[in-house]
């Protein structure tokens, strides 16, 4: 039976859009875990690592030689941005007069390079992006020619932020999420590591791409102020580090998207996630008709009004018998 996605609570999880990982021969579902809810919806956090891609390629012309060597961690402007935010197959366009297209091993390092590959939500339906939200996030500044403090972007796929995930002296980037909020920041490993979806060996829960391919997964926020390094998370252990250079494509991603409270969403029985339902909701038939008296053993007639789905889709009905 359908409920809202509010019902859940934090901690369930979910499928929702569809997302091919590179040595996969399906086109499987995206599964989520439901980490927050706020006024303006359910925020939902990838279960696992989906992929292995820089934050940033290298700049060979900008006159910044970190970012020159190492990309460029100002998150406004980053190529994993504008890649989780788009359904086109080639979705790379310039952001600015230095910027680089992570299109050869020469700006992108663990030969990961991504120009070719479709966006992030290429295979999303149209009913699908309608459902996602766009959220505004809150990032600090990476570099001091940047600008001071930070800046909000709005988007409907976005990376965490250190603070989010409740990350010790991380920067002033959002609010944290309740899934974190329990004392996961204070450096107990193994609240650390059951929080962040990590695993107790190099075998990674969190990880649908091979188990050793990738040891982080990398967050929005940059660190430190040479311009081209981002916090990330170990998978091994859950520790954070903020020296991982942009550039690196050995790092994993597990993006971040918010849906409306009042989404429906089924259980699934066959493998215990819950499903997002799209579309309208078809109305409810006109008129049931049960008898009055019903005879175990007996033969029931029941009747009911057709209903139909303003989306066209095809409508199917499902009886169900409560014994008092």
């Amino acid at each position: 039976m359908a409920q809202t996605l509010s019902s859940l609570g934090v901690g369930n999880y979910v499928k929702f859009g569809r997302f091919k990982v590179g040595n996969e021969t399906t086109m499987p579902d995206i599964t989520w875990m439901i980490v927050d809810e706020s006024s303006s919806g359910i925020t939902l956090l990838s279960e696992y690592v989906l992929a292995q891609l820089a934050f940033d390629a290298k700049e060979p012309n900008n006159g910044h030689t970190n970012r020159k060597n190492y990309g460029n961690n100002y998150y406004k402007l980053s190529n994993i941005r504008q890649w989780l935010n788009s359904t086109a197959d080639s979705w790379y366009s310039s952001q600015h007069s230095f910027d680089q297209s992570p299109n050869s091993a020469d700006v992108v390092s663990g030969g990961t390079q991504y120009a070719v590959r479709p966006g992030f939500l290429r295979h999303f339906t149209l009913k699908e992006l309608e459902l996602l939200i766009a959220s505004s996030q809150t990032t600090r500044y990476g570099l001091s020619s940047d600008g001071s403090g930070s800046y909000t972007t709005s988007d409907k796929v976005f990376l965490p932020s250190a603070l989010q995930l409740n990350i010790s002296d991380a920067p002033n980037e959002g609010d944290i999420w309740e899934a974190f909020s329990d004392g996961w920041h204070d450096g107990n490993v193994s609240d650390i590591k059951e929080a962040r979806g990590c695993d107790e060996s190099a075998q990674l829960k969190a990880n649908r791409i091979a188990s050793s391919a990738t040891t982080r997964y990398i967050l929005r926020s940059a660190g430190g102020t040479g311009g081209h390094q981002i916090y990330s998370v170990s998978l091994s252990n859950g520790v954070v580090e903020s020296t991982t250079l942009c550039s690196d494509g050995t790092r994993g991603i597990r993006p971040a998207i918010v849906l409306p409270k009042d989404a429906l969403v089924e259980y699934d029985t066959s493998d215990h996630y819950y499903k997002v339902l799209v579309g309208s909701v078809p109305p409810t038939p006109s008129y049931l008709n049960v008898p009055i008296s019903i005879k175990g053993g007996s033969t029931v007639g029941i009747t009911w009004g057709a209903s139909s789905d303003t989306d066209g889709d095809s409508v199917s009905y499902r009886l169900e018998r409560s014994v008092n």
